[in-house]
C-alpha cells in the first residue's frame, strides 16, 4: 500500500528467505527468531535511517503496523544519522579487537593448546575436481584478509595484526586408499588429529585445509575434507560462510566460470579499527552504565553440584550428550512462545535458568549466551572473530508463575541485545571479578540456540555430508546446545567438562530439564517453585523404591536384651577381648548382671542417667552392659576429655552415679567428684557408698563407684538377668556431640532406636562380624554401632590399649593377630594403614570409613591393595542414631579425583540403613529435660 510497506517486505523476504509476505503476516510466524530480528531491525535502521529497538518488532512484528511507527519517526524528524565503518588505512598499526585481544591474551596463558579450533569435516562423494578444489580456498583465502593476518607484538608492546597478502593456504592431500582394513579408524583419527593440532598465531595461516583421499576411481571419487580455523579469525557466521562461498566457488570453477561473490564492502581490520574508535566516550558509558546496573550485585558464581571437587585451574577436558525432545513437547513449547509473545530461545533458556536454580538452590543467577554481533549490514558478509557472549541474569526470588518468569526473561533478553556492542572482555574489565583460575569470569554455564537448517551444498556431480566432529572439549562448566530444526523438531546436546561431571549425572540433568519443559508448557499460570523436577519414575523410586527398607525388627525389646539373647545361643564363644584377657558370652553376661543388681540397688532405674568414666578396659564394656540391664542410661565420659568438658557433661546430663576406675580419680577430682571407697562391709546385707564432698558441680548425692577397687564387694550379687520394668521408649544411652558449632548437645537415644539402628546393621551387612576391632573411643556415636552390632551377632569385640590405639604398627599388629573380620575408622587413618601396613589387613572382611570425607585416593589404594574386601563409606549424625546412609565404593569411583566432599549427591545405598524411625531421638538432654 505504501512505498514503506513494499521496502520492508522486501527486507523480509531477504532475511527470512521467503518469496512472498504480507503486510499482515507476523515476523517471528513466518520463523523470524532473535537472530534475524537483529539483522531485520539493522538493515531497517540503514534504509530508513530511523532507530528502533528490539522489543519494537516484538510488539509491533507486522509490515503494516511497523511502517506506521517508521513513517511516524521521519514525519517526528527523528531519523539518524546512520553509522557505517569506513575502511582503515592500511599504513598504520592496526589493533585486535577486543574479542581477538582476550583470545590471543588466553593463547599466551597456554600457548600451544587446542581449545580454540574451529574444525569443519566434509564427506564428498563422486566426481571431485581437485583443481577447482584447490582454486576454491585460495580465492576464499584472498577475499578475506583476515584468513592471511598474523599476530604479534608490535614495536611499542601492543599486540597488532599483520595481513601478509602472499600467504597462502596449501591444500594436503593425503592418500589413504591404500588401507584395506582399518580405514574408517584411520581417517577418524586424522579427523582428531587435525582438530587438535595448535596455530601459531605468530606464524600463521590460522586456517588449515586436507583432504583425505579414501577411494578413487574413474569415474568416482570419496574423500573427507578437512577444514581447520582458530577462532581468533572465525566464529560459527564465519564456517556457514566459507562453506556458502567454497560451494559457489567450486561450482563456478568446475565449469570453468568466473566467480560470481559480492564485492565486500570492508574487511576484518576495518571493523577492529572501527571497534576500537567507535567504543568509546558517551557510545562506552551508555554500555557500561547498562550492564553496570543490570549486574549490580548479582552472583558470578553458579555453585551446581559436581561429580568431583573444582581442580584448581580450569581444564577443557570434556563430552557431550545428544538428545532430541519429544515432537509432541516441542510443540508445547513453541505454543507456549506462541502465546507469550516470547522466542523459542526465551522459553528454553527460562526453563533452563530454572534448572540451575533448583540444582544450585540459587534463586538469582547468571548464564552466559553467544550473540552473532553482525547487527550492521556491512559486516554480515565477513568472514571473522565478531561473535560476543551475553550474560543472562534470571531472578526467581520472588516466585513468579511461569508466564511472569517468562515475561521477566523477554525484557531480560531483549536489553541484552540491545547493548550486545559492549565486548565481554570490556565488561570483565569494566566490573573486575575476582580472578579465580578455577573458573571463567562472570559466569560459568552457556546456552545457545541455532536455527539448524539442513545441509544444501550442492556441488556438481558430489554428495556432500557434514560430519558431526567430536572435539572432547569443554570451555565451560556446562554448555546447553539447543538444535531448532526447521521440521519442527528441538534436539541439542549437553556439553560438559569431564572432571567436574559424569555421564550419568548430565543424563539424569537432561531428564530432569525435559521434565521442567514440560511442566512449563502444561501450566504457565503455575507458581515456579511448585513445577515438578522429577519424573513419576524417579518420585516413585527415591520415595518408595528406596525406601522400601521395611524388615522386622524386635521392637519389644531393649538394646541389652540383643545381647542376651546371643548368649544363650553362644555362651562359650569369645565375647570381649583386651590385651590377654578374654570373657566368653556366658561370663561378660555374668559379670554385667552383678553390677547391674547393684546398680538397681543403688537406685538406678529407667531413664536415669548414670555416668561412665573409663579407657578401653574389659570394665568398660561390662558397665555398659551393666547400666543397660539395670534400666539406665549410660552417659559415656572420654578420661581424657579436658576437665572443663567432662565437668559439663557430668552437670549438664544430671549424673548422680559414676563408674570409673581407681587410677582416675585424681582425675575425677579436677571436677569436682572427690575420693572415696565402696565399703567391703555389708550391714544389713547393703553395700555403703560414700558420699561425695559436694563442689558447684555435684550435690552430696552423688556417688562414684570404682569398678576395678570395688568389684569384690560385688561379686556377690546375683548373676542371673535383673528383672525391670523398661520399655523400649526409655533412654539407652545419652552422648554428647562435639560441639564444633558451639556448646556440646547431649543427644539422649531411647532402646527402640539403638535397636532399630543395630538391626539395620545384621539386615543390611550380609558379612557377619567375626572380630571387631573398636577404634572408636566409647563416648563417640560411632562405638555404639560396633559394640551391639558385634555382640548381638556371636562376633569378638577387640579393644585394644589407648597407646596401641594411635600406633598403625600396632593396630597393624593387632588386626593380624586377633584375624580382625571389620573394623570402623576416619579415613585418613584407614589411609596410613594401608600404606603401611597393607599385608596385615589379609583377614578383613569389611571395612568402614566414616568420620570425615574419603578421598578417593583412598578407595584406588583400597581397591588396588585389598580388591577382596569390601569398602563402606558411611555418614550419620549423632541425632540420627549412629548412622543414616552408606556406600560401598567400587570400580566405578576410580575416575573421581581429589578429595571427598566435591557436592556429588550420593547414589542409593545397596542396603538402606533402618536407622531412626518413629522416635530418632529425644532432643538435647540437660536437667530438667531429658524426655
Amino acid at each position: 500500500r505504501t512505498n514503506t510497506e513494499r521496502v520492508l517486505a522486501e527486507i523480509w523476504q531477504e532475511v527470512l528467505g521467503v518469496e512472498q509476505v504480507g503486510i499482515e503476516d507476523d515476523f517471528f510466524e513466518l520463523g523470524g527468531h532473535s537472530l534475524l530480528a537483529t539483522q531485520l531491525m539493522s538493515r531497517i535502521s540503514k534504509r530508513f535511517s530511523v532507530e528502533l529497538p528490539l522489543r519494537h518488532l516484538f510488539e509491533h512484528g507486522r509490515i503494516a503496523t511497523l511502517a506506521e511507527t517508521i513513517e511516524g519517526q521521519q514525519t517526528d524528524g527523528n531519523g539518524l544519522h546512520t553509522v557505517t565503518i569506513p575502511p582503515a588505512s592500511r599504513n598504520a598499526p592496526i589493533p585486535l579487537s577486543y574479542a581477538q585481544q582476550r583470545l590471543w591474551f588466553l593463547d599466551q596463558m597456554e600457548p600451544d593448546n587446542p581449545f580454540y579450533n574451529i574444525p569443519v569435516a566434509l564427506r564428498l562423494v563422486g566426481r571431485l575436481d581437485i583443481p577447482a578444489l584447490t582454486q576454491s580456498f585460495a580465492t576464499i583465502v584472498r577475499r578475506h584478509e583476515v584468513l592471511r593476518t598474523v599476530f604479534d607484538t608490535g614495536p611499542d608492546g601492543e599486540v597488532v595484526q599483520t595481513i601478509r597478502p602472499g600467504l597462502a593456504v596449501e591444500l594436503e592431500c593425503i592418500d589413504l586408499t591404500s588401507l584395506e582394513s582399518g580405514q574408517d579408524a584411520a581417517w577418524q583419527a586424522l579427523c582428531r588429529q587435525e582438530a587438535a593440532k595448535p596455530f601459531d598465531l605468530r606464524r600463521g595461516p590460522l586456517i588449515r585445509a586436507s583432504l583425505l583421499r579414501l577411494a578413487e576411481c574413474a569415474e568416482q571419487q570419496d574423500a573427507v575434507l578437512l577444514l581447520t580455523m582458530h577462532h581468533i579469525v572465525s566464529d560459527g557466521w564465519s564456517v556457514e560462510l566459507l562453506v556458502e562461498e567454497f560451494s559457489a566457488l567450486y561450482r563456478a570453477f568446475t565449469q570453468r566460470l568466473a566467480a560470481q561473490l559480492a564485492e565486500l564492502p570492508i574487511q576484518y581490520a576495518d571493523f577492529a579499527c572501527w571497534q576500537r574508535q567507535w567504543l568509546s566516550g558517551e557510545v562506552l558509558k551508555h554500555q557500561l552504565n547498562y550492564w553496570r546496573q543490570q549486574l549490580d550485585g548479582a552472583p558470578l558464581v553458579l555453585n551446581l553440584p559436581t561429580d568431583r571437587p573444582r581442580p584448581t585451574v580450569t581444564t577443557y577436558r570434556g563430552a557431550s550428550l545428544v538428545f532430541e525432545l519429544p515432537l509432541t513437547l516441542a510443540q508445547a513449547i513453541r505454543e507456549l512462545s506462541r502465546q507469550h509473545n516470547v522466542t523459542l530461545f526465551m522459553a528454553l533458556l527460562g526453563a533452563f535458568q530454572l534448572l540451575l536454580s533448583r540444582y544450585s538452590g540459587q534463586v538469582d543467577l547468571c548464564v552466559g549466551s553467544p550473540v552473532a554481533n553482525r547487527n550492521r549490514p556491512e559486516i554480515e558478509g565477513l568472514i571473522g572473530f565478531f561473535v560476543n557472549t551475553l550474560v543472562l541474569r534470571a531472578d526467581v526470588s520472588t516466585n513468579p508463575t511461569v508466564a511472569e518468569f517468562l515475561a521477566q526473561i523477554k525484557t531480560t533478553v531483549l536489553d541484552a541485545q540491545q547493548h550486545q556492542d559492549l565486548p565481554f572482555e570490556k565488561l570483565v574489565e569494566a566490573l573486575q571479578p575476582e580472578r579465580d583460575p578455577s573458573r571463567s569470569p562472570l559466569f560459568q554455564v552457556m546456552f545457545v540456540l541455532a536455527k539448524q537448517e539442513p545441509l544444501t551444498l550442492s556441488l556438481p556431480d558430489l554428495a556432500v555430508e557434514l560430519i558431526e566432529g567430536c572435539d572432547n572439549v569443554a570451555k565451560f562448566d556446562l554448555t546447553l546446545h539447543i538444535q531448532d530444526w526447521a521440521d519442527d523438531r528441538i534436539g541439542g546436546s549437553w556439553e560438559y567438562n569431564t572432571d567436574l561431571y559424569d555421564a550419568a549425572s548430565i543424563e539424569r540433568m537432561d531428564r530432569h530439564y525435559q521434565q521442567l519443559l514440560q511442566a512449563v508448557a502444561a501450566a504457565p499460570l503455575r507458581k515456579v517453585s511448585e513445577l515438578p523436577l522429577l519424573s513419576e519414575a524417579e518420585t516413585r523410586q527415591i520415595l518408595t523404591d528406596w525406601n522400601a527398607t521395611e524388615v522386622d525388627y524386635p521392637q519389644d525389646r531393649c538394646i541389652h536384651q540383643l545381647f542376651e539373647a546371643q548368649v544363650k545361643q553362644t555362651p562359650d564363644a569369645v565375647a570381649l577381648s583386651f590385651e590377654d584377657q578374654h570373657l566368653t558370652y556366658a561370663e561378660l553376661n555374668t559379670r554385667a548382671n552383678q553390677l547391674a543388681h547393684y546398680l538397681i540397688e543403688q537406685g538406678v532405674g529407667p531413664d536415669v542417667p548414670v555416668g561412665i568414666c573409663l579407657e578401653r578396659s574389659l570394665e568398660m564394656v561390662i558397665g555398659l552392659l551393666g547400666i543397660l540391664k539395670a534400666g539406665g542410661a549410660y552417659v559415656p565420659v572420654d578420661p581424657h576429655y579436658p576437665a572443663e568438658r567432662r565437668a559439663l557433661i557430668l552437670a549438664d546430663a544430671g549424673v548422680q552415679l559414676l563408674l570409673t576406675r581407681a587410677a582416675l580419680n585424681t582425675e575425677l577430682a579436677a571436677i569436682g567428684y572427690a575420693s572415696r571407697t565402696l565399703s567391703a562391709s555389708k550391714p544389713d546385707s547393703h553395700i555403703k557408698v560414700h558420699d561425695a564432698c559436694p563442689t558447684d558441680l555435684i550435690t552430696a548425692r552423688d556417688r562414684i563407684v570404682y569398678l576395678d577397687r570395688d568389684w569384690q564387694a560385688m561379686a556377690d550379687y546375683p548373676v542371673t538377668n535383673p528383672t525391670v520394668s523398661q520399655h523400649p521408649l526409655h533412654l539407652a544411652y545419652l552422648i554428647y556431640t562435639s560441639g564444633s558449632t558451639g556448646r556440646p548437645k547431649g543427644v539422649a537415644v531411647n532402646h527402640r532406636n539403638a535397636v532399630h539402628s543395630t538391626w539395620a546393621r545384621l539386615a543390611g551387612y550380609v558379612e557377619s562380624v567375626k572380630a571387631y576391632l573398636l577404634l572408636s573411643s566409647f563416648a563417640f556415636d560411632s562405638s555404639v554401632a560396633g559394640i551391639f552390632w558385634t555382640l548381638a551377632q556371636g562376633g569378638c569385640l577387640c579393644l585394644p590399649t589407648d597407646d596401641s590405639s594411635k600406633e598403625p604398627a600396632a593396630l597393624a599388629a593387632l588386626i593380624e593377630q586377633r584375624r580382625i573380620s571389620h573394623l570402623l575408622a576416619l579415613p585418613s587413618l584407614y589411609a596410613v594403614l594401608l600404606e603401611q601396613t597393607p599385608q596385615a589387613l589379609s583377614s578383613l572382611q569389611v571395612a568402614i570409613v566414616a568420620g570425615e570425607a574419603c578421598p578417593t585416593d583412598v578407595v584406588k589404594h583400597h581397591l588396588a591393595a585389598l580388591p577382596g574386601i569390601k569398602l563402606y563409606n558411611e555418614y550419620g549424625p549423632t541425632e540420627g542414631t549412629v548412622w543414616s546412609s552408606v556406600y560401598q565404593a567400587g570400580l566405578d569411583d576410580l575416575d573421581r579425583t581429589g578429595g571427598g566432599g566435591g557436592g556429588r549427591a550420593p547414589p542409593p545405598p545397596p542396603h538402606p540403613p533402618r536407622s531412626g524411625g518413629p522416635h530418632a531421638r529425644r532432643g538435647g538432654a540437660g536437667r530438667g529435660r531429658r524426655g
